[in-house]
């Protein structure tokens, strides 16, 4: 290569070097002030400034903290609900000794309901679990046949 090419080279890379560097300088100035304005409404928040009355806050509708928020109240309204099957149990029992004794009490239904259904989602979950698992096995022994016969032979 000739020096004149080098020189014409270096200088491009300086300029795009000098460009990138101008931008990347723009870029941080305005990252500053984004994040200064998100420090400002996260303060104005927190101190009770915001009135839902004269601002909106726009969201997403299956955004995950409303979806925690359903899960929660339905949680909520189910032990809210064995609470008072609990509370009838027990007066109509006389309170005087827990479902539990000797006496051989009975499991309320909302429980027994409960913990059934909550035993029926982990066992669907556990089968979702071990389908992908089949899957990757059955994908991984597909990819690779040469990995199977080293395997079979290395087990005996």
């Amino acid at each position: 290569m000739s020096s004149g090419a080098e020189t014409a080279s270096s200088s491009t890379l300086r300029q795009k070097h000098s460009s990138l560097a101008s931008e990347l300088a723009e870029l941080k100035e305005h990252a500053a002030a984004v994040q200064a304005a998100n420090d400002l409404l996260e303060r104005r928040v927190a101190t009770g400034e915001y009135d839902p009355t004269t601002f909106r806050c726009l969201q997403l509708d299956l955004n995950p903290s409303t979806m925690d928020l359903a899960v929660r109240t339905e949680t909520l309204k189910a032990l809210r609900a064995e609470n008072a099957a609990l509370i009838e149990q027990l007066r109509r029992e006389g309170g005087s000794e827990p479902a539990g004794g000797a006496g051989g009490g009975v499991v309320p239904r909302e429980t027994y309901d409960r913990v059934l259904k909550e035993r029926e989602e982990e066992k669907a979950q556990m089968e979702k679990r071990l389908m992908r698992l089949k899957e990757v096995r059955r994908s991984s022994l597909l990819a690779s046949p040469d990995a199977v016969h080293n395997d079979d032979h290395s087990r005996r």
